[in-house]
């Protein structure tokens, strides 16, 4: 329908019509999360336990019933930071965002999140780099 007000020509570039042509438009990137996330049961419906770790970082564990579980790390801050994760993962997973993993030492940009899949029946264990 037609609108009753006038729209201002910075909102109309936010309509879904012009974010669907878009493929890095925040819509998009939602669309994207949410078709992750249903391919991962486990953070629907797995346990979660969270990681001990010192502000601003957040952590925990999502497991499943069925074994499988995911590591989701964020860095609540304006600052980098670098963790160590030992272990045996899988990688990051690709809705990751400012984060990158060599070997065991997992860099988070500023406010950057990893999610990260472990495999084996050990998890993984995460503390700040030294």
């Amino acid at each position: 329908g037609k609108p009753w007000l006038p729209v201002k020509p910075p909102h109309s570039a936010l309509a879904v019509a012009e974010q669907e042509k878009d493929e890095g438009s925040l819509l998009n990137f939602y669309r994207s999360l949410i078709a992750w996330r249903k391919q991962h049961p486990v953070l629907i419906d797995g346990d979660a336990r969270f990681l001990r770790l010192p502000e601003p970082l957040l952590g925990f564990r999502r497991t499943g019933e069925d074994g499988q579980s995911l590591l989701c790390l964020f860095n609540l801050s304006p600052e980098a930071r670098v963790l160590k994760v030992s272990g045996t993962l899988n990688g990051l997973e690709p809705v990751s965002n400012a984060a990158s993993l060599d070997g065991k030492t997992l860099a988070l940009g500023p406010n950057g999140y990893a999610f990260i899949a472990e495999a084996g029946n050990k998890p993984a264990r995460v503390r700040v780099a030294d």
